[in-house]
């Protein structure tokens, strides 16, 4: 683990060890309030056999990385998207990125984001189409507000304020994470809690005791703004057309958080870009779709390098 300083947004993050290759970097950008280690294990060992190096950080306001010192927004307005006043934008957090692509010098990366991290991920190769080799938006959407609306039910979660205690933090971040969990593809309740259990550890290994691992989720702060920068986003859907580098767009068919028509919606506004729809994946990366998931994003990526590497990538599914 490391730290960058961008432009004072201290991001942590997490770097493959070796020199670039002829495969590439992929950066994965996470989602609202993920921290880097919420990427399976699976799928980024996948990623790496095939011959690319993951970099991997925690977003502004998620996991390590520095907290904004703004207050939380309502997230029952931040929702609705009704008079947000945002205190970032998701073009903040992609300069975010592409900062730590310049401190790391990082000059071209395949580009991998889910969820919040999808759009932010867009954002980038819209706005800095000679930093990317390819697009994988995964579980994410447009801006249109008419496409990938989450259901009611769902959201309104988003909106519950975590509770202080530590124990009772863990069980509100399960509930909330099993309602869009992949029931059907291994994201059991064990999985679901091992997930949630593995950012506390980091945190408390973080803090070294000092902090109460919890008080990181307390309120809600981090997810709100980050929330709120996506309720206030701007619609992307005419910029993306103007994307030359390949794209793939990931989607579960059974998601109730951005509904599959936001993936629709991105692939069709994407020149050239390629659909997939998992059937029976809702808004995670469970176990059992790592693979069509991994396959998806490599084969995209591929379409710019000729490493050899890539393949024989069949044989690793």
């Amino acid at each position: 683990m490391a730290v960058a300083d961008v432009d004072g947004v201290e991001l942590v993050y997490e770097l493959d060890e070796g020199g670039p290759g002829a495969s590439g970097t992929m950066v994965l950008v996470s989602g609202l309030g993920q921290h880097l280690v919420d990427w399976p294990d699976d799928l980024c060992d996948l990623l790496r056999q095939a011959g690319f190096r993951l970099l991997r950080f925690d977003n502004r306001d998620s996991g390590l990385s520095t907290k904004v010192d703004a207050p939380a927004p309502d997230l029952d307005v931040a929702r609705r998207g009704a008079g947000v006043r945002a205190p970032y934008e998701l073009e903040d957090m992609a300069a975010d990125v592409v900062g730590l692509l310049d401190v790391l010098a990082l000059d071209r990366v395949h580009l991998v984001g889910t969820s919040l991290g999808g759009m932010v991920a867009q954002l980038i190769a819209i706005g800095h189409p000679e930093r990317v080799q390819s697009l994988a938006s995964i579980s994410s959407t447009t801006g249109d507000p008419a496409v990938g609306a989450a259901r009611p039910d769902v959201l309104e979660l988003l909106a519950r304020p975590r509770p202080a205690d530590r124990d009772e933090a863990i069980d509100a971040m399960v509930a909330t994470s099993s309602t869009w969990a992949s029931r059907a593809l291994g994201a059991t309740d064990a999985h679901v809690r091992s997930r949630v259990l593995r950012r506390f550890a980091r945190l408390d290994a973080a803090a070294a005791g000092l902090v109460p691992a919890a008080a990181a989720f307390a309120g809600g702060g981090g997810s709100a703004r980050q929330l709120a920068a996506v309720a206030a986003a701007r619609d992307r859907t005419q910029a993306l057309g103007g994307l030359a580098v390949p794209v793939v767009v990931i989607h579960g068919a059974a998601d109730p958080l951005i509904d599959v028509s936001g993936g629709r919606a991105t692939a069709l506004a994407v020149p050239g870009s390629r659909l997939v729809v998992i059937p029976e994946m809702a808004h995670d990366l469970p176990p059992g779709a790592c693979g069509a998931i991994a396959g998806a994003v490599i084969d995209n990526a591929r379409r710019t390098s000729s490493d050899p590497r890539h393949q024989d990538f069949a044989r690793l599914r």
